[in-house]
């Protein structure tokens, strides 16, 4: 007996929709296969760290990749983003995160360049100044430069400028106007390969941290505190052995003055005033030489940034808050280079 056209139709209903679910999967990766092509074709690198290469930093290997306790994040790291240095060396090294970097400043207004200029026309030859500082880089970062650096460079002087939020880890980053987001930071190792090999699960990753707002800012852990610690020490260690010296110093937000005011936030001040002692006490710890210049901003004439004054905490001092960064710590940078004290009026102890 010849089957019914019903029957026909509900034996050959599975196979349609087999066949749509093959069709569709297909199209799916030929699409998936496109933007994959589309994006290498866009990008020299993975997206998430175009803006590194714009900006003229490149990758290379150092770190501890087989030691994840001793990496920043607490994964394995293979790679980090360091500077492109320029030969021939330097006499000061200036390390840490934006305000280091002089942002929102003009670049021979910012606090290291005025400390080379002031040194220069002391002693009378020219001094020559390198930076791996970049905007938004916590410890971590700031570590991993500097030590790539160090060895390199040779410095007389290694400045270290460690800021307020510099305990935290930082997935999203501000370069030159432009995000990026290094893939160290991601823990899940499967998540973390993918986003290494495939620029189009890289964007997706990307854009994902940036449309949820995501800073990637995490309070300090005790772990995390004990490697920032161990972290300065092997900066100190490699400026000795590079035939230099190290010199930390702790600076607060420009608008710090506002928690005494009552215009921020208490918990804002709280946090705040909380990672600079936590920064302050492991320091110390340490035995680490290093100036202390929270308290740098009260009891002053407000130097931040104009375009920041509206901010709840501005963050980054203006060239006059940079002149005096480099004031204060001008007699600190004579005695740890063992030159004469200059034409201040007092020395450091």
């Amino acid at each position: 007996m010849e089957p019914t056209r019903l029957e026909r139709a509900d034996a050959a209903g599975p196979r349609r929709g087999l066949y749509r679910f093959f069709g569709a999967a297909l199209g799916l990766c030929v699409a998936t296969g496109a933007l994959e092509l589309g994006l290498r074709a866009a990008y020299a690198s993975l997206p998430s760290v175009a803006a590194l290469h714009d900006a003229s930093y490149h990758v290379v290997s150092v770190g501890h990749p087989s030691d994840p306790e001793r990496s920043c994040v607490g994964v394995e790291i293979r790679t980090l983003e360091t500077p492109k240095l320029q030969p021939g060396g330097a006499d000061l090294l200036i390390g840490g995160d934006s305000v280091a970097a002089g942002f929102g400043v003009a670049i021979d207004e910012a606090f290291g360049a005025r400390i080379r200029k002031q040194l220069s026309a002391e002693t009378g030859r020219e001094w020559r100044a390198q930076s791996t500082a970049l905007p938004a880089a916590g410890w971590c970062l700031i570590a991993s430069r500097l030590s790539s650096a160090i060895p390199l460079l040779k410095p007389k002087l290694t400045l270290i400028a460690l800021f307020a939020d510099d305990l935290q880890a930082h997935e999203v980053l501000l370069i030159d106007g432009k995000f990026a987001a290094p893939t160290e930071a991601v823990a899940r190792p499967m998540l973390r390969s993918l986003v290494r090999r495939s620029y189009l699960a890289n964007q997706l990753w990307f854009l994902g941290l940036r449309a949820g707002g995501a800073t990637g800012s995490m309070h300090p852990t005790p772990a995390g505190v004990a490697r920032f610690r161990a972290a300065m020490i092997e900066l100190d260690t490699a400026a000795r052995a590079a035939g230099g010296e190290a010199l930390f110093t702790l600076l607060a937000p420009a608008g710090m003055p506002r928690c005494g005011t009552g215009e921020a936030a208490a918990e804002i001040c709280t946090n705040i005033r909380n990672e600079l002692g936590i920064i302050a006490f492991n320091l110390e710890r340490a035995g680490l030489p290093w100036v202390d210049l929270r308290e740098l901003w009260q009891n002053a004439p407000p130097s931040m940034l104009e375009g920041e004054s509206q901010n709840p905490m501005p963050v980054h001092p203006d060239a006059g808050g940079h002149a005096r960064i480099a004031a204060a710590l001008l007699p600190y940078v004579r005695t740890a280079l063992r030159l004469p004290p200059g034409p201040e009026s007092h020395s450091p102890p």
